[in-house]
């Protein structure tokens, strides 16, 4: 166990591994959780009332991406394929696997390099297909999904009203306002 990695575990504040080095991790504000939680709550929702399981989701989890160098992060919100999730990582910190899928909420004070380098982290886990960012104060949700050498934007919304669906959940469909309202 790498030293950084001891006091991550230490640790009883908000803290990330950055590329190998422990970062104070903001808190995020209500309406920042909120965002995520009206996710979580309408893709569990839309899961369940058809009947198809799949999908476990997790919010604000520490999660090792499991690179090089070390990336432990917690984002917004999670999805593991219930084929990738063993029962056991819900009593571990930090979650010992990469998820298939995630939505990270940008607030103000995220500068475009931190949105970059976050990007850039996930990229690096080759398990994560798809990435979703939803910017309160520009009202857009970008999707990025894996390419063969980096994320490719596949959409972007702009509009509060208008339905979309989005990979890696297509029967989904979704509006900015359920969201951001």
């Amino acid at each position: 166990m790498s030293d950084v990695r001891r006091r991550y575990l230490a640790s009883g504040d908000r803290v990330e591994i950055h590329r190998g080095e422990l970062r104070a991790a903001p808190t995020p504000t209500a309406n920042h959780n909120l965002v995520a939680n009206r996710l979580q709550f309408r893709l569990s929702r839309d899961f369940s009332d058809r009947g198809v399981e799949g999908w476990n989701f997790v919010t604000a989890t520490d999660i090792d991406l499991c690179v090089e160098p070390e990336e432990v992060r917690a984002p917004d919100l999670a999805g593991y394929r219930l084929d990738r999730w063993e029962e056991r990582w819900g009593n571990e910190v930090p979650i010992p696997a990469p998820p298939n899928w995630l939505c990270e909420v940008w607030s103000p004070g995220n500068s475009l390099d931190d949105r970059e380098a976050l990007l850039d982290a996930y990229y690096a886990a080759r398990e994560i297909e798809a990435v979703w960012t939803i910017d309160r104060a520009a009202t857009s949700l970008k999707v990025f999904v894996r390419g063969a050498t980096r994320w490719r934007r596949t959409l972007v919304v702009e509009d509060m009203d208008v339905a979309f669906r989005a990979p890696p959940f297509p029967s989904v469909e979704l509006t900015l306002r359920e969201l951001l309202r």
